[in-house]
């Protein structure tokens, strides 16, 4: 869990280039990768915080509609 939030690793195949994928399905379309697990870990935490502000930035937006 990052954030409170359940995240999903995978491995790539080496067809993909190898490494590994990590995504937070609550959060549609955030999906970062890495060479390592931890190191997709530790991508896909800054894609949920880039993902959050991308949201709460287009909730503000719509109000101001």
């Amino acid at each position: 869990m990052i954030e409170g939030r359940l995240v999903e690793v995978s491995k790539l195949s080496e067809q993909l280039g190898g490494g590994f994928v990590a995504f937070a399905p609550a959060l549609k379309g955030c999906v970062a990768d890495g060479e390592s697990r931890a190191i997709a870990l530790l991508n896909l935490e800054d894609a949920i915080g880039c993902w959050l502000e991308a949201a709460r930035a287009r909730e503000r937006e719509e109000a101001q509609d």
